[in-house]
């Protein structure tokens, strides 16, 4: 558990790293001008509450990547910013869910947060042999060249309908399903 800390400066790799079937809390964590914020993979379980992240140009917020086949890597992102130094800075990705093994399936659940300022704001990205499952609700992405962005046949992105997607160069490409909440 990662907790009321503050992660900077890594100008050459990731603020956290979990390659590991672990459970990993991060709350309350500022994460700066590290090139990448958050890597989760390898199976593990993350719980990613207020989180504060300011990625370098170029990098990435938080990523939840499936990697490691006959693994189910999660997330839980809630009450999170991520913002970027450079406006629109090309490769720049907020939050991205991203399968490119088969069988290393990622699921991710995005709830009040925002993304703001990279090339792709909220993203669900599948391999030709990967699964990737992302809902988001109640969050925003703007400023972004992309807002939400689904890429891959096995690449699902639902939202809740109560997003705000507004002043990105494009709110959204792909195929965005919004689903009725229960």
């Amino acid at each position: 558990s990662i907790e009321n800390s503050v992660i900077s400066n890594f100008s050459n790799g990731n603020g956290i790293l979990v390659d590991t079937p672990a459970k990993v809390s991060v709350i309350d964590t500022v994460l700066r001008n590290n090139i990448s914020g958050i890597l989760v993979q390898g199976g593990a379980v993350a719980d990613i509450s207020r989180a504060s992240i300011h990625a370098a140009a170029g990098g990435s917020g938080i990523q939840i990547y499936g990697v490691t086949p006959g693994t189910v890597t999660t997330a839980v992102i809630s009450d999170s910013t991520i913002s970027f130094n450079v406006p629109l800075s090309s490769g720049s990705i907020g939050i991205h869910a991203y399968s490119t093994v088969s069988n290393a399936n990622v699921r991710v659940a995005v709830i009040r947060s925002a993304v703001a300022d990279g090339s792709h704001g909220i993203v669900s990205q599948a391999g030709p042999s990967g699964f990737t499952l992302l809902a988001v609700s109640k969050s925003m992405a703007t400023g972004n060249a992309f807002g939400f962005f689904q890429s891959g046949a096995s690449a699902f992105y639902e939202t809740l309908g109560n997003n705000t997607v507004q002043q990105n160069t494009n709110n959204s490409s792909g195929t965005i399903t919004a689903v009725t909440p229960l």
